[in-house]
This record gives C-alpha cells, structure tokens and sequence, in this order.
C-alpha cells in the first residue's frame, strides 16, 4: 500500500513525504520543495515502477521474467527483452570488474556453481543461453540497486534537484541537499542499538549501500572462492555516483578478504568503502578499505618526510 503526506508547516518548504512495500523492504521518499501534484505524480511512477521490476525479477514467482530465464535458458537460446538483455549485460560486466566477486550464478543448483562463465549473450539477436542447464540466476544483491538507478534517471529527466530515497536503510539515493544544509546526514544503524548509528554521511548527488550480516538479514552472502556462507558480524558500506554500482560493491567487497577488497575498487576509483564490525555489546571498528594507489600515496608521502 503506498503512504503519502503533503505538508506546508513551511510555506516556504513544502515537504513531500512517500513510503510503501517493495522487494521485502520499505521505500521512502523525501520531495522538498515540490508542489503537491508533481510530488503526488512523481511518487506513484516510482511506485509502478518499482512494482514492475519487483515482478519481474522475483525468482520466486515462475511468472516472472526472471523465473522463465532461469527455466528456459539453460535448454536453448532464450531471446530475451531490451531492459532484460540490459540487466545480463551489467550482471557480465560487474562480474568482471570485481574479479568474479559478484556472481549472480552462485546460487545455481549443485555441482554446477563452480563453472565460472555462467552464460553467454548474443546482442545481433538479444538472447541469453546458459552454460549449463543447472545454472540459476538470482538478483538479489542487484535488484534493489538497480530500482535506486531507475528512479535516479526518473528524477533527473523530471529536473528534480532534491529528493531523498531510501530503500530498506541499505540502498540510499540522495540528490542534492536537506532543505536546511548543504548535504543529507544519514547514519548506518547499530544492528543491536536501534537509533544509534555507527557511521555518519554527508551525501549530496551520491548513494549509499550496505551490505553484510546483520540480525534481521544474517549470513545470506555466499564466498566465490569457498561457496560458503560468510559468518561474522559485519557490513560493508559504499559511497559513490551510481546507486547499483554501490550495491552491487558492497555486496562483491564483503564477500573478498582484505587484499581482494583493495584490488576490486581499484577497478572503481571514484567509489569509497568501510569495513563496519559489530558486537551485541555495541562496540563498532569502521576500517576504510583503500585502494592500493592511495596506499602507494600515502607510504611515498610518509617517506619523503624523513
């Protein structure tokens, strides 16, 4: 069901206020300074929207567009729509810039996860075939990134300068400032401590996205390399331009050891990361993961001081 409030307390500011149900988690949206009808018109294209896609990429539902890929495409070619073909081509391409840290194919039926080429596409004739007609196909750590993109291309043909998104406190769009300050503070919450955050950001035109294990979501990311589950308390969070390719880095970082973190963002050098570690005590360690130039920079400048 889709929420929404209109306030004019500040005439000055009027402030648009929208929420509803998607992909397992809450969407909000904060409009300030828009009238009522283009915040109104404007929240329910986000809304179908995200409905759409949700149904579409729900591997669950063998309606979806998702379900009949991954019944169809391990037997023959399966020609598939332009958003679709889209999806498969980012999926192949984040695949092989985080040095196969984001696999969309790990959870496919056994023995067959351990293929690392998952399947092809054909752009002369729009199809996708799969190597193997056990691999599955799940979109779980790219579907709600790439919603976030979606509405970004939205808002921005719309000349929409100010809008928060949130989605599910884990995939986060902020496009220009809080009506009162030049950015909009958000914090990661302590998954043990409700209304106590971890770590702070000032974002303006950026996103965020968090991902690990935390109480309500625990142990659901799988390793590449071991193609287990990875334990601990712990979340990765990512800032940057894109909100899918956050997403989809916060998902490929937490699944790589310390070195294997440092050589993905070096394929991503506008994008900066954190590792958070946890405990039900409340006690919190953020290490930023750093690419090795900045490493390089930093030991060269070091040195040239002695």
């Amino acid at each position: 069901m889709l929420h929404f409030q209109y306030s004019q307390k500040n005439p000055s500011v009027p402030i648009a206020y929208a929420s509803f149900y998607a992909m397992h988690t809450r969407m909000e949206i904060i409009f300030p300074g828009l009238t009522e009808e283009k915040s109104r018109r404007l929240t329910n294209l986000i809304y179908q929207n995200t409905l759409q896609l949700e149904e579409w990429l729900n591997r669950f539902d063998p309606h979806s567009k998702l379900s009949i890929l991954n019944h169809a495409a391990g037997i023959r070619p399966l020609k598939i729509d332009d958003e679709m073909f889209e999806i498969m081509e980012y999926c192949l391409s984040y695949y092989e810039r985080t040095n196969g840290f984001f696999d969309v194919g790990i959870n496919s039926l056994s023995p067959q996860p351990f293929l690392k080429e998952k399947f092809t596409l054909d752009t002369s004739s729009k199809t996708v075939s799969f190597v193997h007609p056990d691999i599955r196909i799940d979109l779980g750590g790219f579907a709600k990134g790439y919603t976030i993109q979606k509405v970004e291309i939205l808002l921005k043909e719309e000349q929409v300068e100010n809008c928060l998104v949130n989605f599910g406190n884990s995939s986060i769009l902020a496009l220009g400032h809080h009506p009162y300050g030049d950015s909009w503070r958000l914090g990661v919450e302590h998954p043990f401590r409700k209304g106590e955050s971890i770590q702070v950001f000032d974002l303006r035109d950026q996103a965020l996205s968090v991902s690990g294990n935390v109480p309500q979501h625990p142990e659901h990311i799988i390793s590449p390399e071991t193609h287990q589950v990875i334990t601990g308390l712990s979340m990765i969070s990512v800032v940057g331009k894109s909100g899918l390719t956050a997403e989809v880095l916060s998902t490929a970082l937490f699944a790589g050891n310390e070195n294997e973190r440092i050589q993905i963002l070096t394929n991503f050098p506008e994008y900066k990361a954190n590792s958070i570690f946890y405990s039900e005590e409340g006690i919190s360690i953020i290490n930023p993961i750093m690419k090795k130039t900045e490493q390089w920079i930093q030991k060269t400048s070091v040195e040239e001081t002695f």
